[in-house]
């Protein structure tokens, strides 16, 4: 048995037998925990065991024990972690929060890392965050996912440190999605493979692995198990797709066909407008089958948000050209030309849109 005792206001050690384990020099012992208890000497602290013995020699700012066993300790303004027997497991140049489980975020000059309760480095620091993920991600436990951020952009991580998702998407959700800067998502699961590219807006859930979802404003249904996206032959009220050879045409409700088996998509109608895909970019059909833009542009967006009706939004479709962002209208012609960073609608006005060129935002009319 351990006994404090106090002398001259100095505190020291002894047994139940009265001997001496360390002399009244110090200004603070505490009470025994797990073995060690809080030791003092002017501002200097460490930790000592029952036997008397400095475990923690006495030279840190702060001390404190962890439930996990670990000893958290600051030095010279930075903070490191020992194990029981006090071998360095991080050293004090950190910033140190303990994650649920068995892994530690560390800070060092504004940037984010990994360590593990054995000391090893998961993740160097050259991350602007990293988010432990709460929720369970197909089923795995809450500490196995870690949102990371680099350079404004995030990815995922875990808790080995293994990359999942790199840092080149616009968000990253816990429930496996994973955004590009047009605002589509893909999957990923945990086998630590894309399941889908970043193809997909607007699902729905349907059933068991089953979603009602666009992609690049087509209208059909995703089997997650099957990785099998089946476009809804119909197409609004008037329209449906037909399928010949791999490729894709149009007929109206009446069996009328409204362009050939050309194109290798076709997005749900705007307004009777179509969005076509040949040879890896978007143009624009009328009613008639007609050409109003030609097969030019990157990408071609087709509103479908339900406050979209009330903005007019309905009646534009938002473009990507060379790596640019522009507006076209229910005609094929440029509303706002292809040479901004990003453009999205103005939610207070129907004539105004809200562009971006680097980092500074404007409004224009058209």
């Amino acid at each position: 048995m351990v006994i404090r005792v106090c002398e001259n206001q100095r505190y020291g050690l002894i047994n139940d037998q009265s001997k001496i384990l360390l002399p009244c020099s110090y200004h603070y012992i505490g009470v025994f925990k797990n073995g060690l208890a809080k030791i003092r000497k002017n501002s200097s602290w460490g930790l000592v065991d029952e036997s008397g013995e400095l475990v923690v020699p006495i030279q840190y700012e702060k001390i404190k024990q962890l439930s996990c066993g670990l000893i958290k300790v600051k030095q010279n303004g930075r903070y490191g972690l020992l194990d029981s027997s006090g071998k360095i497991l991080i050293p004090c140049e950190y910033k140190i929060k303990w994650l649920d489980g068995n892994i530690f975020k560390v800070e060092k000059d504004g940037l984010y890392g990994l360590f593990n309760i054995s000391g090893k480095q998961l993740l160097p620091c050259e991350f602007d965050q990293i988010v432990h993920q709460w929720g369970n991600v197909f089923g795995r436990s809450p500490d196995d996912w870690f949102m990371i951020r680099k350079n404004a952009l995030y990815g995922v991580v875990d808790n080995c440190g293994n990359v999942i998702i790199p840092c080149k998407f616009q968000r990253v959700t816990t429930y496996g999605r994973f955004y590009d800067a047009n605002g589509h998502y893909g999957w990923y699961d945990s086998s630590q493979k894309y399941l889908y590219p970043c193809e997909f807006y607007g699902s729905k859930r349907i059933g068991e692995g089953l979603f009602s979802i666009f992609r690049e404003g087509e209208m059909g249904i995703l089997d997650i198990k099957t990785r099998i996206f089946t476009p809804n032959s119909k197409m609004g009220e008037n329209y449906q797709r037909t399928e010949e050879n791999g490729k894709w045409g149009i007929i109206d409700r009446n069996g009328n066909r409204i362009t050939e088996c050309e194109w290798d998509r076709i997005a749900n109608p705007l307004f009777d407008v179509f969005p076509v895909k040949k040879d890896g970019k978007w143009g624009l059909l009328d009613e008639k089958g007609s050409v109003l833009t030609p097969c030019l542009y990157d990408i071609i967006l087709v509103p479908f948000s339900r406050h979209s009706m009330y903005m007019g939004e309905w009646h534009t479709f938002q473009v990507k050209y060379n790596g640019k962002w522009g507006i076209l209208n229910l005609k094929g012609e440029i509303v706002v030309p292809c040479v901004w960073d990003d453009v999205i609608w103005h939610r207070c006005s129907k004539n105004a849109y809200v562009v971006r060129s680097g980092k500074n935002w404007q409004t224009i009319n058209y």
